[in-house]
């Protein structure tokens, strides 16, 4: 009987851990869960949420994707297929900042791949430029903006759950604020529309390059090529600027 007992209440315990563990599953989000669940999520993909930067320090890129992945999931379980206006105010205030956590990868995401480039995808670099790297500055231009685009529409999200949510439990002591902030509210996104418009000043003033659409996309470097028209005729212009120019049939187009 002691024995029958013993199994009858350990199935009762084991019933109970069940539903316990169902319910903090199905549970409201807090903000304070939901910030720790990210910061889990730091540790398997090599993000510091306090720490990265545009540049600086960020997530490696061959981990980016599926972070990324990872928040969307996260996303999913605090929404539960609820309608979002309905959802508690800390429901939305840690949407808020997964999206801002998102936008943080993808411009980080944007910035490595512009990065790849090297000095070839900068036009104002110390070796000046040369129109047969075109795609180069193509594809810097293209990387650069759209980093700096999903950095500012970070700082925005992340900015807006400590204003508009600020009498939420720990939500200024979780994400900092004054000199205790995020270090991605210190980003140095203004050196990335910089390089964008000197690069979209050399493509159309010196290389001919009509962007009058701006950067829509990337290209194949190795492919691209810009100078239709007669060397001389483009080195006459040049010169008539103040420039000083040269012009090789291997190494294109050079101005300093």
């Amino acid at each position: 009987m002691k024995k029958k007992n013993q199994v009858t209440i350990s199935i009762i315990v084991l019933l109970a851990l069940i539903l316990g563990v169902v319910s903090y599953q199905y549970r409201d989000y807090t903000f304070e869960r939901g910030f720790f669940e990210i910061t889990e999520l730091d540790k398997v993909h090599g993000g510091d949420l306090k720490k990265e930067r545009v540049p600086g320090q960020m997530v490696p890129l061959e981990n980016i994707d599926a972070y990324t992945t990872a928040l969307t999931k996260l996303r999913d379980d605090v929404v539960k297929d609820k309608d979002e206006s309905l959802l508690s105010e800390e429901e939305k205030a840690l949407l808020l900042f997964i999206d801002g956590r998102t936008l943080m990868l993808l411009s980080e995401k944007n910035y490595l791949l512009g990065s790849a480039s090297g000095p070839k995808g900068v036009a104002a670099d110390a070796d000046g430029f040369a129109c047969s790297e075109t795609g180069y500055l193509i594809n810097t231009g293209y990387y650069y903006n759209a980093s700096w685009s999903s950095g500012l529409e970070a700082i925005e999200r992340l900015e807006t759950v400590l204003d508009k949510h600020r009498n939420i439990p720990h939500v200024w002591d979780l994400l900092g604020v004054d000199d205790n902030k995020m270090a991605f509210f210190r980003s140095f996104l203004g050196e990335l529309t910089t390089i964008r418009e000197q690069n979209l000043l050399a493509l159309t003033e010196f290389c001919f390059v009509d962007m009058s659409g701006g950067f829509k996309g990337v290209v194949n470097p190795q492919e691209y090529t810009t100078i239709t028209s007669d060397p001389a005729e483009i080195i006459a212009n040049l010169q008539d600027k103040g420039l000083n120019v040269s012009y090789g049939a291997e190494e294109g187009l050079e101005v300093w």
